[in-house]
């Protein structure tokens, strides 16, 4: 007598958007990997300079956010909440795709914060701002692609294509150290692939508890999201440099070093709206400081400014061949 056999589906995988690992590419890989960039230079030493032992950011912002429950969607509020949020520093937290190094500074990292709420204030306010400079280029062009991606990955590994063919051969995952571990976690359903918007062409993988992390590209839109992030930088520097009182500013500080006081006399402002000006240029890169007794000495970061200028030139003229 004939018997049915038993349907044996093919292996798949969570295909998933994340605001979160979003977030963590602005300050983790932005600068680092020629990834989209989209946070200023003065944002990106913020978070080298975070953490006060020698590592930059890691991949804590991915273990907060599994153990507050928004590691993937797009609702980052629980992680910019962090304040008030208890964390759990005696919680596994995997990483065994980091080195181990790595692994004992950020299991150090959330006992600081979990003990500290001070630390977590802080860590809240930093996040916020990263989110503040990330979430138009996503609004904007970012979700739509990166949910687009999303369906598209799913549409695709239900008529029968392989997780593995979607992160791509050259992907990190997918190389000899992480190839096995992968596989494993495509065969126990704990693979997790997240198309992403700032990482441009990038990707990473990053084991948590219950499963690993895969952040992939989103494919065609790479280029278009390195274009627009190219783009949002270049209408930021114009947009400070269209203003004559900071050209002003610029044209001094690039003569002469000068407080804000000395700055407000020379260019003919009250101190106060000085301030603010001062505070925008140097928030750009534009100026570096230099302590002089209780006040701060500001000049001009010419490099910096080349680059602004240039930038905006090979933007909006590129070069091209012929006549």
């Amino acid at each position: 007598m004939p018997f049915d056999e038993p349907l044996v589906l093919p292996p798949t995988a969570r295909v998933e958007p994340s605001a979160v690992i979003e977030l963590s590419w602005c300050v983790i890989a932005c600068g680092k990997r020629n990834a989209v960039r989209l946070i200023s230079p003065e944002l990106e030493a913020e978070a080298d300079a975070f953490w006060d032992d020698g590592h930059g950011m890691l991949t804590e912002p991915l273990v907060i956010a599994q153990q507050l429950g928004c590691l993937t969607g797009w609702d980052i509020e629980p992680l910019l909440s962090i304040s008030k949020a208890k964390l759990d520093a005696s919680a596994d937290m995997n990483l065994s795709t980091e080195p181990e190094a790595e692994r004992v500074v950020v299991r150090e990292r959330v006992a600081r914060l979990a003990r500290d709420v001070k630390l977590r204030r802080r860590y809240e306010r930093f996040l916020r701002k990263v989110w503040a400079v990330a979430q138009p280029a996503l609004r904007e062009v970012g979700r739509s692609a990166v949910d687009r991606a999303v369906q598209r990955a799913r549409a695709s590994m239900e008529h029968g294509q392989s997780p593995l063919e979607l992160i791509g051969g050259d992907h990190i995952a997918l190389r000899q150290k992480f190839e096995v571990l992968t596989e494993r976690a495509l065969e126990d359903g704990s693979l997790l692939l997240t198309p992403c918007y700032i990482a441009g062409g990038h990707g990473h993988i990053v084991a948590l508890p219950g499963l690993l992390s895969v952040a992939i590209g989103t494919g065609v839109t790479s280029d278009i999201a390195r274009n627009r992030a190219t783009a949002e930088g270049v209408a930021r520097d114009l947009k400070l440099l269209s203003d004559p009182t900071r050209v002003l500013i610029l044209t001094e500080l690039d003569r002469t070093p000068a407080t804000v006081g000395e700055i407000a006399r020379r260019v003919g402002v009250a101190q106060p709206t000085a301030s603010v000006h001062v505070r925008q240029l140097r928030d750009a890169g534009l100026l570096r400081a230099t302590r002089d007794g209780a006040s701060s000495s500001y000049r001009v970061d010419r490099s910096r400014l080349r680059d602004a200028l240039r930038g905006a030139q090979e933007a909006l003229l590129p070069a091209t061949t012929g006549s």
